[in-house]
């Protein structure tokens, strides 16, 4: 296999590297800049692993997904060391198909996107390191992709003229979130479950049911039958205008009612218990979903995820969009539930963007979109979506993750950099041993980050600063200094043209602490 070729190479001379299916050299050299073309995504962050081929276009050529739904059926749910273990059976094969099916070969491949999370961490590890294997002996470059962002990616891969801005719910097994999708392609949290995500309220009443796993679609939809049915379980708005979500108190109503009934008229009534039950989850996702879209006022809302495949949750999405004129997004049945084309989609918008992982990249089980989880409303409303540029590679996930950071910072209007900043500034470059550059606008608001390559100075790494000439003035640049060394004249004229209101130095100690901060103009 691939993987096990990999684990016995040293890389100290170049070597080959012989996979299932092909034979390649590999040599120890930095990934190579990316040059757009089919990209290869892997998804397995939880039971299903899935290869998926895109063109340059963003055309999905091949999507392939293998399910472990038989593994888990017994067991009411999923195993996470099961899981881990049949994703390291299958993923070779898996991956092997998707290029087949695409009509290409491994070579062919110009970047990888996989799943970093959330989700289980073994089964994320097994995805993660067979990209990062594969990136390393193609030399290409491998782009992590956080798995809500490829249920959100999914609803413009059958519709790319789907407007902005829209909402997106995003439904599954492990997740119900509401998000604002700005045209700048800024996600902004809006609501959330407070317990119970909708999938695991339906795999939960599936069980309770005597239903087979998983329960959402098909084991509770198929049984629904007429809808209007005598029986009323408790529908969970929480306090007016919340867009929270909450099912745990559904799921214990169906507990009680189930058993206040005799044996004999539970079986009878079976269906009208499922789709009773059905219609109390479905109705509080579309009711929430429309005041989100009359709340945030955009004229368009996209569903994905696992559940968005309930065949009752996507008729009532479409009466009630075309009652109240809303453009509605609802994703072919193969891209709602886990996918890799939804993952390979995120990862070209990824790649694009100029964000690349490092091979040190590891499982993040608990991820969060953008890494904006912990920011305050105000912040996520003024937060753009981290723009990281320059030498990047070799970084760590956890040096990454420091960098994004920066964009959290706001500095006093008047104020060139914060005391706060300054530190953080300090402490990062010395983490790193890379001088740093902040782009802050007169609002006090981190607008880039640009990264430069041992003690040399920024320079080149802010030439994508040119294609914004027209608005870079208003602008300042703060860059850190790892031996207190200026900026140079080149930098200086560079950076000038840009009409930037400043440019300084800060310097960094020996023991990563703030020290002066000149500036030459």
């Amino acid at each position: 296999m691939l993987l096990a070729s990999l684990s016995i190479i040293h890389f100290h001379d170049p070597v080959h590297v012989i996979g299932k299916d092909f034979t390649m050299k590999a040599a120890e050299q930095p990934t190579a800049a990316w040059i757009p073309g089919p990209i290869l995504g892997i998804e397995t962050s939880c039971d299903e692993t899935a290869a998926s081929v895109l063109a340059e276009d963003g055309v999905v050529l091949s999507n392939i997904i293998t399910s472990q739904h038989a593994v888990h059926r017994r067991f009411g749910g999923v195993v996470p060391e099961l899981a881990s273990r049949a994703h390291i059976e299958s993923i070779e094969a898996v991956s092997s198909e998707a290029l087949q099916q695409a009509g290409h070969v491994w070579t062919d491949l110009t970047g990888i996107a996989v799943t970093q999370g959330p989700g289980l961490a073994g089964s994320l590890l097994v995805g993660i390191n067979y990209a990062k294997a594969l990136a390393y002996a193609l030399n290409i470059p491998v782009a992590s992709v956080s798995h809500l962002e490829g249920h959100i990616a999914s609803a413009w891969l059958q519709d790319p003229t789907f407007p902005l801005p829209a909402v997106v719910l995003v439904v599954s097994g492990g997740h119900t979130h509401l998000y604002f999708k700005e045209a700048s392609g800024l996600c902004r949290l809006l609501g959330s479950t407070r317990d119970d995500a909708a999938g695991e309220a339906f795999d939960k009443g599936a069980q309770l049911l005597g239903l087979e796993y998983p329960g959402g679609q098909p084991s509770i939809a198929w049984l629904d039958g007429d809808t209007q049915t005598q029986l009323h379980f408790p529908r969970s708005y929480l306090k007016k205008g919340s867009l929270d979500f909450s099912f745990s108190g559904l799921k214990t109503a169906l507990l009680y009612t189930l058993q206040e009934m005799p044996g004999q008229f539970r079986l009878a009534h079976i269906a009208d218990l499922a789709a009773s039950y059905q219609e109390a989850i479905v109705a509080v996702l579309v009711e929430k979903s429309f005041a989100a879209v009359r709340s945030s006022g955009a004229r368009a809302l996209a569903v994905v995820g696992g559940v968005s495949a309930n065949s009752r949750l996507r008729a009532l999405l479409q009466q009630r969009a075309t009652a109240e004129t809303v453009r509605l997004s609802l994703p072919p049945l193969a891209y709602c539930t886990d996918n890799a084309a939804m993952i390979a989609a995120a990862g070209g918008q990824a790649l694009h963007a100029g964000l690349r992982a490092s091979l040190a990249l590891d499982a993040q089980a608990s991820l969060a979109l953008h890494s904006h989880a912990n920011l305050t409303n105000d912040e996520k409303e003024t937060t753009p979506i981290p723009d990281i540029h320059g030498q990047v590679l070799g970084l760590r996930a956890g040096q990454l993750t420091m960098l994004e950071r920066l964009y959290r910072r706001r500095m006093p209007v008047d104020e060139v950099l914060s005391a706060e900043a300054a530190k953080t500034l300090a402490q990062f470059t010395h983490e790193i041993r890379r001088p740093i550059g902040l782009v802050i606008t007169r609002r006090g608001a981190v607008q880039d980050v640009l990264v430069g390559a041992g003690a040399e100075p920024l320079g080149n790494d802010a030439d994508h600063l040119s294609y914004k000439s027209a608005i870079a003035e208003g602008l300042r640049l703060i860059r850190s200094g790892l031996k207190g060394e200026p900026l140079t004249q080149e930098d200086l004229t560079m950076l000038g043209l840009l009409r930037l209101d400043m440019i300084g130095t800060l310097s960094v100690t020996p023991k990563g602490e703030p020290g002066l901060l000149s500036s030459p103009i």
